[in-house]
């Protein structure tokens, strides 16, 4: 056989290059698609002390994990307890954590460290259960423990990422510590059931506390009137575990009063304090001239601001006059003050508006009046009362009302109807309110643009709903209220055991049920100055769903005995 000798030479190089291929896509590996996801979190296989060592005195924390891992928002989810002087720093080298602190710990102390959600796997962010290290820089591993529960006094239900912390107690300095002002000695987080479990805990008295602070804004310090706190009226003696340490948490309102400023703002005079004011009296001083300052001046509570308006806009006037102002709980301020107008440049836009209540088309429960309100944005100057025409839909004619059928408040930012109507329950009969644009004159001598239709019936006893029950136990002062599903109590009853409820709106409900534990006729939610805690508060765990011409019956609640 002959043989090709131009050919065989390509045959040979044409080999060698498949040949270097099929080895390059041997070499290149990658990861194969497909396959079953990743469900199996770390498993912690070591640390760096051991857990429930004792006698350590290093400044470096490892932990060694079976696969490569990575942190995630360590800073928050990591628990030291107690806390530690100093701060720091974490590395992670494939599947080890390191914790590099600038400080060292205190001497004769057990810590306990709970990582949380902190540390995930690298791939698909599996999250360990309860990775916690607890090491002693003494010769003993403290093993007390205390658990319980966290949650809302008036709402009943549990709250997660609550902080539940422990204060060392001396007699001779009982204030020196204090959730108001540090943080506390051990501490612990609520899960998403509300529950906590404070760990390793050294045998002596302590003041304990539930504190609810938002997640981002977290200082672990009482110092703000938004958050919540419960406590025990005296310390606690720990000298064994306990469970069942439960707290229920409320708002009080901590900050003293204080009057922040007072000057003119645009065409306003305005009065600012620190937070809301519940109530205020204004006298005015006469200084010899002939106004009748009453009318002139028009106050008007805003939460934390009083606003002065002027009838007179563009008209340079002052006056002195004692003030009284209080807050919620009934800290007063008293103070002599000058409200003064200058000249306007520029007055800031502020819209004339109006609301009614109930809203228009509202049905009016059955065995009710009409109770009707209009809101302003601004105080009103005048009131063309005969603008306003009442009558029932269908009537051919109507009645123009009068001012003996209105009534203002005292800063005329709120007029009621209080002629007495008889409604119907059909709405082609309707009770209807005729509104005319220009019935409402502001102080800033603006009006309504539009004219305004309203109209209202009574409700049908078909469309609403009862429940009944009856309140158990030791206590004979109480108030019963039905909470609707906003959280607004709906209707109340007072030392009524076997209550009923009647016209109830459909929806979600529930009952609470406000022990009035020294008979005062009324709830007290106690003081957290002078360590008094709220008066029992107890809610109905499950909520109930009630339907239009519907009875939900037995509905009973017990206080104890």
């Amino acid at each position: 056989m002959k043989f090709n000798h131009f050919v065989c030479p390509f045959t040979y190089l044409l080999a060698s290059i498949t040949f270097i291929f099929f080895l390059a896509a041997c070499a290149s590996q990658s990861m194969p698609t497909g396959g079953l996801k990743d469900i199996t979190p770390p498993k912690l296989i070591s640390t760096y002390p051991n857990d429930q060592s004792t006698n350590f005195n290093g400044d470096m924390i490892i932990l060694d994990f079976d696969e490569d891992i990575t942190t995630q928002k360590l800073q928050e989810e990591l628990q030291i307890s107690p806390f530690i002087e100093g701060t720091y720093k974490s590395t992670v080298k494939r599947n080890r954590l390191t914790l590099k602190f600038d400080k060292p710990f205190a001497e004769n102390t057990t810590y306990t460290f709970s990582f949380g959600k902190g540390v995930v796997d690298f791939n698909e962010k599996n999250v360990p259960k309860n990775i916690k290290l607890a090491f002693s820089t003494g010769d003993k591993i403290d093993s007390l423990l205390i658990t319980g529960t966290v949650s809302s006094l008036m709402r009943g239900n549990k709250l997660e990422n609550a902080m539940v912390g422990l204060y060392a107690y001396n007699d001779s300095e009982a204030d020196s510590f204090d959730i108001d002002n540090r943080r506390p000695l051990y501490f612990s987080l609520t899960d998403s059931m509300g529950r906590y479990a404070i760990e390793n805990i050294k045998a002596g008295k302590y003041k304990v506390y539930a504190l609810v602070e938002p997640k981002d804004k977290r200082d672990y310090i009482y110092n703000k009137n938004t958050e919540l706190i419960g406590f025990y009226e005296e310390p606690l003696q720990i000298k064994s575990s306990y469970s069942g340490v439960d707290f229920k948490v409320i708002r009080y309102d901590i900050l003293p009063f204080k009057l922040s400023g007072a000057r003119q703002r645009a065409q306003y005079f305005e009065i600012k304090f620190n937070k809301n004011v519940a109530d205020y009296t204004i006298e005015y001083q006469d200084e010899g001239k002939d106004a009748d300052y009453d009318t002139l001046f028009y106050p008007v509570l805003q939460d934390e601001y009083i606003n002065f308006y002027n009838r007179n806009m563009n008209t340079e006037d002052s006056i002195s006059a004692l003030m009284s102002f209080t807050d919620s709980i009934g800290n007063r301020i008293d103070t002599t003050l000058t409200v003064q107008f200058g000249t306007v440049r520029k007055p800031r836009e502020s819209p004339f508006t109006f609301r009614e209540d109930p809203p228009s088309n509202t049905p009016i429960i059955p065995t009710e009046g009409l109770n009707l309100r209009f809101l302003f944005s601004k105080p009103i100057l005048t009131m063309q009362y005969d603008s306003i025409v009442i009558g029932f839909k269908g009537d051919s004619t109507g009645n123009r009302t009068t001012a003996a059928d209105w009534k203002f408040n005292k800063n005329r930012t709120e007029i009621s109807f209080i002629k007495s109507i008889e409604l119907s329950t059909e709405k082609e009969k309707a009770f209807q309110l005729q509104i005319r644009s220009n019935t409402f004159v502001s102080v800033e001598n603006d009006t309504l643009k539009d004219n305004k239709n309203l109209e209202y019936t009574q409700g049908k006893l078909s469309d609403y709903g009862v429940i009944s029950g009856e309140v158990l136990g030791k206590y004979d002062n109480f108030i019963i209220e039905v909470i609707d599903a906003k959280g607004n109590v709906e209707q109340t009853l007072q030392n009524i055991r076997k209550y009923r409820f009647e016209n109830l709106l459909p929806g979600k409900k529930t009952i609470r049920v406000l022990v009035d534990t020294n008979a005062n006729g009324k709830w007290d939610n106690g003081d957290f100055k002078e360590r008094t805690i709220p008066e029992p508060v107890l809610t109905l765990t499950r909520e109930l769903e009630l339907k239009a011409n519907w009875e939900l019956e037995d509905i009973n609640i017990d206080l104890g005995y």
